[in-house]
């Protein structure tokens, strides 16, 4: 009977109304819900119906996790039924919960994600990494928001640093952790987890096997040692072979001569595997015990890449059904755990090492090759990781690529597997996961394959990546230069890797603040990319955004905006208008229209994208791309208050993920400055500036051009202060580097040689403020445009200045055809008109480009 079938009897007989109730977790009384009831968010492993003894076990469970605020840990040998314990005690008390995760915590990277994935039930959005969703699940679990009554089951823990981040302490929740491992003291309170006692193995075979006696029980209960998972396997073997306890003993006693714990205890499993009577279903418990110990996903038992090595077995039949009827035959003699609702099928890790035991070297070579097989023809066939759609299918893959054999193999389809395996743990902000998997590898590879290996230096790009994405761009430089090197001495100049690399070392050289090598690099990959592959590739595709974002960096905004349109128009095509790398091309242009002069264009553009990024997630990448660009373009457009909104949004994500000193965080916090100068807040500002200029210096040296932008925008808050003398000296350092790191004709060179003259103004020094003024706009005019707002605002300043020597009627022209055409631009309640139309300079703060 159902909770809805009981109610409506219950109030019958009582004479009252049928009313159609709320779900118990919703109600307001946090009372008991109905028996069987399932919790509103329930994610645990199908309940073993063969389930016996434990009472003990499961009461002092449920009072300790009752009495106790922090975990309760499960603990004991293999086998003996620590999981099987956790998923009875989640079914039988599920009606005391809102919220049932189960969670496979063998490895931290994999039981981080499961968490993360906890996240849309408790009503939040994904965040820019991993880590970061889990923390958000985490102190939902512990604010009890949305629910206050919830279990987490970590299974299979291996050390307490490996979940420890992901643990509440709550007086209502309840965390269980099953473990084999010693130093979980100061987690929680210990229940050990024994074999069975004689009464309850001579239980569990009686309730299993129909025409077993209790003195036969006990006999078999004897030899096995009262192992639960053993006990259970001779249980589905007699029940299912139908013969008596002494010939399956005879069975096992020669078995258990020939092993010592912890195989030992394959015995009963050998038995088994020695009856079953299909070969296909012997052969798929070999490739079975060659994955790794988590669930198998039924689309890779499905998958043709096993099918035809199981119809290799019995020829001429359909490997669907084949696959299918084996994996019932395991189920019925307890040699897999087939979970329907989750779609998988799970092989103990006791039942694998015994099964690969029996195995010649022959047979495991041939077992692993067909797992390597099913991995990589799992792969997304377009292979890629950091389009937000493949992920489900790369998460069935990843758990399998933790064997030791898998590690260590190298299959060229393998290693790229793990090279993606290392991309997607950057694309989602894993980067200490990424860089423990890479360091592991690079050791494995290097050994194995050599330093000059295909996939060995491959790895190292990809490390590199990662070090680039921290912020750490001298040491992602150097491993870059080398992987060039080598890679174009052994793989040629025109390998898809060797572009690859070329790519991460002209963003690094950018980072560094060498744009012009960056350039050059950059056009030429960009040709050779399109020569061999076409320009609607993928790989041209990124070829040609690393060569926009080069152009953008050297002043070249209108080339910029060129090559990133038919970019977005491409990428749009290809890939679709959602995917990650479109939407980064689109938040490029957004920026290209904004150095063009194109306020409002970008401000449309980037508005557009942030939008639909954010349905990625808030912190996704692109969401805060999107976002640190349109702050700084509502900058430009006097829109103040939703600038400051976004950048500080993005500065404390920036500081909860990448720390105070990331020159990524600088970045986003030098653009908040410059929102509080437009707003008048120039003391505020000014402070702020003067600490982000040691910051960068410490962070990316004196002549960096990130270095340098903040040094001119703390030049013009340092005017707008009345510390003339400072400012000045600050403009004329930071135009001499720009010069040489630039190049004199850059924008930022002109921009910053403008507010020199406004210091040059300021202190008296007409004469060359006005020669400065008069350069500056030619070579802005020259680069940018006579009607761009950047070359305006410094004609309009010169305006200001004739006017106060006296030159009033060459100022009025010049102020008249400069405000105008800026009126039009920006509008006449602009604060840079206003301020020019009153006779005040205005300053031209820079905003660094991303790398």
């Amino acid at each position: 009977m159902t909770e809805a079938q009981a109610r409506s009897v219950l109030l019958r007989a009582l004479d009252a109304q049928v009313v159609q109730g709320d779900h118990p977790a919703d109600a307001s009384v946090n009372g008991p819900r109905f028996p069987g009831a399932e919790p509103p968010v329930w994610s645990v492993p199908v309940r073993n119906a063969a389930f016996t003894g434990r009472a003990e076990v499961l009461e002092d469970l449920r009072l300790r996790l009752e009495d106790s605020g922090t975990a309760t840990l499960l603990h004991g040998m293999g086998g003996v039924g620590k999981t099987q314990l956790a998923t009875e005690y989640a079914h039988r008390y599920r009606g005391n919960y809102d919220v049932v995760w189960w969670i496979e915590a063998e490895f931290g990277d994999l039981a981080l994600r499961q968490y993360s994935e906890l996240a849309p039930h408790l009503g939040i959005e994904e965040r820019d990494s991993i880590s970061a969703t889990a923390d958000a699940v985490r102190n939902a679990l512990r604010r009890g928001t949305t629910y206050d009554r919830w279990l987490l089951v970590f299974d299979n823990a291996t050390t307490p640093e490996s979940i420890e981040r992901l643990l509440v302490n709550s007086p209502v929740g309840h965390v269980l952790i099953t473990t084999r491992n010693e130093g979980w003291a100061q987690i929680g309170e210990r229940v050990e987890v024994d074999v069975f006692s004689r009464t309850e193995s001579i239980e569990h075979l009686l309730h299993r096997v129909s025409a077993i006696s209790a003195e036969d029980a006990d006999r078999v209960a004897e030899a096995l040692g009262d192992l639960p998972l053993a006990v259970d396997q001779a249980a589905a073997w007699l029940n299912e072979t139908g013969q008596d306890a002494s010939e399956y003993l005879e069975l096992l006693e020669p078995q258990l001569a020939t092993l010592d714990y912890p195989l030992q205890v394959g015995a009963t499993w050998n038995i088994s595997i020695q009856q079953l009577n299909s070969p296909v279903a012997r052969r798929l418990l070999q490739l079975c015990a060659h994955f790794g110990a988590d669930p198998i996903s039924f689309d890779l038992v499905h998958g043709k890449e096993l099918a035809e090595a199981l119809s290799e077995v019995q020829p001429g039949s359909d490997g669907t059904a084949l696959v299918s009827r084996a994996i019932r035959q395991l189920h019925r003699y307890a040699l897999a755990k087939v979970d329907r609702k989750s779609r998988s099928i799970q092989v103990h890790r006791l039942v694998q090492a015994a099964v690969r035991s029996s195995m010649s070297e022959e047979e495991q070579e041939a077992a692993l090759r067909v797992v390597r097989n099913v991995l990589s023809g799992a792969r997304p066939s377009e292979g890629d990781v950091e389009r937000p759609g493949n992920w489900s299918r790369y998460n069935m893959i990843w758990p399998h690529l933790k064997t030791p054999w898998t590690k260590y193999s190298l299959d060229d389809r393998i290693r790229r597997l793990m090279t993606e395996w290392l991309r997607y743990l950057r694309a989602r902000g894993e980067y200490a996961d990424a860089m423990s998997l890479a360091e592991e590898l690079l050791t494995i590879w290097q050994k194995e394959a050599g330093p000059n290996d295909r996939w060995t230096l491959h790895l190292r790009f990809e490390i590199a990546n990662v070090l680039r994405f921290q912020g750490w761009y001298s040491r992602a430089l150097e491993i870059d230069q080398d992987v060039y090197e080598r890679q174009r001495e052994a793989l040629g100049d025109d390998d898809a890797h060797t572009l690859m690399t070329a790519g991460g070392l002209t963003a690094d050289l950018r980072a560094v603040g060498r744009v012009a090598r960056a350039l050059e690099i950059d056009r030429e990959t960009y040709e050779r990319s399109v020569d061999l592959l076409g320009e609607d590739h993928p790989r041209a595709l990124f070829a040609a955004n690393n060569l926009a974002v080069s152009m953008r960096m050297a002043g070249d905004c209108f080339e910029a905006q060129s090559v990133d349109k038919d970019n977005c128009d491409l990428r749009a095509l290809t890939l679709g208008a959602k995917h990650p790398y479109t939407l980064f091309s689109l938040i490029n242009l957004g920026r290209d229209l904004r150095s063009c002069g194109e306020y409002e264009a970008s401000a449309e553009t980037l508005r557009r994208v942030y939008e639909t990024a954010v349905e990625l997630g808030p912190e996704s990448p692109p969401a805060l791309e999107a976002a640190k660009a349109l702050a700084i373009t509502l900058r430009r457009l006097d829109r103040l208050d939703e600038a400051v909104d976004l950048s500080q949004t993005v500065l404390d994500i920036c500081r909860r993920r990448l720390g105070d000193a990331s020159p990524e965080t600088l970045v986003v916090r030098l653009g908040l400055a410059g929102h509080l100068a437009a707003a008048d807040r120039h003391e505020e500002a000014c402070t702020e500036t003067a600490d982000l200029l040691d910051r960068f210096r410490t962070a990316l040296g004196e002549a960096h051009p990130n270095t340098l932008a903040c040094a001119v925008n703390h030049a013009i808050n340092l005017l707008s202060t009345g510390r003339l003398a400072a400012a000045r000296e600050v403009c004329e350092q930071a135009r001499a580097a720009l010069q040489t790191t630039l190049g004199p004709e850059h924008p930022f060179s002109m921009n910053c040689q403008m507010n020199l003259a406004n210091t040059e103004a300021a202190l008296g020094d007409v004469e060359k403020a006005e020669r400065n003024y008069r350069q500056a706009y030619r070579e802005l005019s020259d680069r940018l445009g006579p009607d761009h707002p950047t070359p305006l605002t410094c004609q309009g300043n010169l305006s200001v200045l004739l006017r106060e020597i006296g030159r009033t009627s060459e100022a009025e022209q010049l102020a008249r055809e400069s405000l105008d055409a800026l009126s039009a631009k920006l509008g006449g309640k602009h604060s840079k008109v206003v301020r020019l139309r009153s006779g005040q300079r205005v300053g031209l703060e820079l905003d660094p480009h991303p790398i």
